[in-house]
C-alpha cells in the first residue's frame, strides 16, 4: 500500500489512532516504572539491606505498572478490531457498488470465483494491517525513541549501542521484503486461482457428471491446491528467516549491552541501580523490532489484498462524472431512434451492430426479429446502458441517450429476460423485489392477474407468503417466465423491454399474455425480441435484422 492511500484509509480514524498512541505511550510509561521499581527493590535489599516495611509502597507500584501495562493491550485490541470491521465493510460496499455500476457484459465480472474471492479473502487480508502490522508499526515509532530518551538520561552509552544497533533490523527487513513482496503477490494469485476454479467447479458440477469430466477437473482442482501450497511455504519460509534474523540481532545487541554494563559495574563506573534498571529497558527497546518481523510479514499480506481490491475499484472508481440527466425532459410514453449504431462486445474484435438505424414510436408495440446473432439482444443490452455504441447515436424522445443517468435512467424501464431468475424468497418479494412489507399487494396480485397467474396463485398455500426458489417445485418454465412479466407490470414503467416472453408457453397463456399486451399498447412503448407467429400479429412495426442492420422482409 502506498503512502497515499494508506493516508486516505486512515483519516477517517485519526481520533482512534490518536487514541491508540496514547495507549502506546503509556504503556511505555509503565514499562520504565516497572523496571525502575525492580532496580530500586533489588538494590535496596540486597545491596542497602533496607526493611520490609520501606519497600511496601515500590511494591505496591511495581504491581500497579505491571497491571497497567496488561490492561493497556485491551482498549488496544478493541480499537484495532473496530478500526478493521469498519475497513472490511467499507470495502465491501465500495465492491458491491462498483459491481452494481458496471455492466454485467463487463469482462471483469466474467468469473463469479474471483469477485467471491475480492469479497472474501481479500478483503479479510486487511485485516492484518490492523490489528498486527498498525499498533506494531506505532510502537516502533512512539516507544522506540521514548525508550532511548529515559535510557540517554540514566546511562548514555548504553543509550549509544541502542542507536547504532536499531538501524540494523528495519534494513534487514527491508532486504528480505523485496523478495517476499513478489512471493506474497504469487501466493495471492494462486489463492484467487484456486477460489475462482472451485466456485466455477460448484455451479457446473451436474453438468460434468453428466458428460463425466469429474475427475479430470478434480485433477486440475489439486494442482491448483498444491501450487497454492508451495506459494503459501515460501512466504512462511521468509518469514521464518527473517523472524530468526532479527531473533539473532536482538539478542547478540542485548548481549553486548549486558556485558558492556557488567564490565563498567565491576570496574565501578556505575550504580547498581543505574546498571539494572538499563539492563532491564534493553529488552524493552528492541521488543518492538523483535516482533516487527511478524507485523512486516502482516503488512507485506495486506499490501497484496489491497492491491488486488484497488486494481478491481480503479478503473470503476476513477471514471469521468456521469453526465447530468434529463429524466425531467422526458416524455411518457417515450419514443426511441438508433441512428447508424455500432456496437460490439467487450473482449471481442468483431461488431455486432453495424450502422443500424430505425424507430420504434411512442405508445406502439416494435418487434425485433432475425436470425441469431443478428443483434437483437445487442439492442436490448444498448437501452438497458449494459454497452456503449461504439459509434452513431441513440436517441429517447429526441434526447441523446448518453444524457442520461446511469443511475436513474433503470428506474423507467422494466426488463423481462427469457429465463427471470426466482429468488429465495416470497412471491411477495419476488414481484416487488422487495421485503419492505408497506408495499401494495393489492397492485402485486393484479400483476399476477394481468401475467396470467391469477389461478396458479390462489391454489398456493400461504399466498403471497409462499417461499419460492430452489426448495420450491410447483413452477414451470412458462410460469417462470410469466412471473418476470408480472414484475414488469408491476413498476408500471413507461418503457418494456421483452425478449422472448411467450417462449415456452401454451396457447392459452400465451394469449393471456398478448391480451395483457394489447392493453399496455398506448400508455407504454414496448420494445420486444421474438419469433413466434401470434407476437407478429399484434406488432405495430416489425424490425428484420440481419448482420447487424436492419433489412426488408
Amino acid at each position: 500500500m502506498n503512502r497515499d492511500f494508506v493516508l486516505q484509509l486512515l483519516k477517517p480514524y485519526r481520533k482512534n489512532l490518536a487514541a491508540l498512541g496514547l495507549l502506546q505511550l503509556l504503556r511505555g510509561a509503565a514499562a520504565v516504572l516497572a523496571a525502575a521499581a525492580t532496580a530500586w527493590l533489588l538494590d535496596g535489599f540486597f545491596l542497602r539491606q533496607l526493611a520490609i516495611e520501606k519497600a511496601v509502597p515500590w511494591f505496591v507500584v511495581l504491581l500497579f505498572a505491571v497491571v497497567l501495562r496488561s490492561l493497556v493491550q485491551l482498549p488496544v485490541l478493541r480499537i484495532t478490531g473496530a478500526v478493521s470491521l469498519s475497513v472490511q465493510e467499507g470495502f465491501r460496499r465500495r465492491l458491491h457498488e462498483a459491481i452494481g455500476r458496471r455492466s454485467p457484459l463487463d469482462p471483469s465480472l466474467a468469473s463469479s470465483g474471483r469477485l467471491l474471492s475480492l469479497a472474501l479473502e481479500s478483503v479479510d487480508g486487511l485485516d492484518d494491517f490492523f490489528r498486527h502490522f498498525l499498533p506494531q508499526a506505532l510502537e516502533a515509532v512512539l516507544l522506540l525513541p521514548f525508550f532511548l530518551l529515559v535510557t540517554l538520561w540514566v546511562e548514555p552509552a548504553t543509550a549509544l549501542v541502542f542507536l547504532v544497533t536499531a538501524p540494523i533490523g528495519p534494513f534487514l527487513l527491508y532486504l528480505i521484503g523485496r523478495l517476499t513482496r513478489e512471493k506474497s503477490q504469487r501466493q495471492w494469485q494462486q489463492l484467487q486461482k484456486l477460489s475462482s476454479h472451485f466456485a466455477e467447479l460448484l455451479r457446473g458440477l451436474p453438468m460434468l457428471k453428466l458428460f463425466n469430466r469429474s475427475q479430470a477437473q478434480e485433477a486440475c482442482v489439486l494442482q491448483d491446491s498444491q501450487a497454492f501450497s508451495q506459494a503459501s511455504l515460501q512466504v512462511l519460509q521468509l518469514a521464518f528467516v527473517s523472524a530468526f534474523a532479527l531473533e539473532l540481532i536482538t539478542t547478540l545487541s542485548i548481549a553486548l549491552i549486558a556485558v558492556s554494563i557488567g564490565l563498567r559495574l565491576l570496574a565501578g563506573q556505575l550504580s547498581f541501580f543505574t546498571a539494572f534498571f538499563a539492563l532491564l529497558l534493553a529488552p524493552e527497546f528492541y521488543q518492538p523490532l523483535r516482533q516487527s518481523g511478524a507485523a512486516f510479514h502482516a503488512g507485506i499480506q495486506a499490501h497484496t489484498a489491497a492491491s488486488s481490491l484497488l486494481d478491481f475499484l480503479a478503473p470503476e472508481e476513477h471514471r469521468s462524472p456521469a453526465v447530468q440527466n434529463s429524466l425531467q425532459q422526458l416524455r411518457i410514453p417515450p419514443d426511441i431512434r438508433f441512428c447508424q449504431v455500432h456496437c460490439g462486445y467487450p473482449g471481442r474484435q468483431d461488431t455486432v451492430l453495424r450502422g443500424l438505424s430505425f424507430y420504434a414510436p411512442a405508445g406502439k408495440i416494435t418487434l425485433l426479429t432475425g436470425t441469431s446473432g443478428a443483434g437483437k439482444s445487442t439492442v436490448l443490452a444498448l437501452l438497458l446502458k449494459q454497452l456503449q455504441p461504439a459509434a452513431g447515436e441513440i436517441q429517447v424522445s429526441s434526447l441523446p441517450f448518453q444524457r442520461f443517468s446511469p443511475a436513474e435512467w433503470p428506474c423507467h424501464l422494466a426488463y423481462v429476460p427469457q429465463e427471470p431468475h426466482i429468488f429465495q424468497a416470497s412471491l411477495r418479494e419476488n414481484i416487488i423485489l422487495s421485503p419492505e412489507p408497506s408495499l401494495d399487494d393489492r397492485q402485486a396480485e393484479s400483476a399476477l392477474r394481468a401475467a396470467g397467474l391469477a389461478s396458479w396463485y390462489q391454489r398456493l398455500p400461504q399466498g403471497m407468503d409462499t417461499l419460492l426458489g430452489d426448495g420450491f417445485r410447483s413452477m414451470s418454465c412458462g410460469q417462470r417466465r410469466r412471473l418476470g412479466i408480472a414484475r414488469a407490470l408491476y413498476r408500471q414503467t413507461s418503457l418494456l423491454l421483452l425478449d422472448e416472453i411467450t417462449a415456452g408457453l401454451d396457447a392459452a397463456s400465451e394469449q393471456q399474455i398478448l391480451h395483457t399486451l394489447r392493453e399496455l399498447r398506448g400508455d407504454h412503448t414496448i420494445l420486444m425480441v421474438a419469433h413466434r407467429p401470434a407476437l407478429r400479429k399484434i406488432a405495430d412495426q416489425i424490425i428484420l435484422l440481419d448482420g447487424g442492420k436492419e433489412v426488408q422482409e
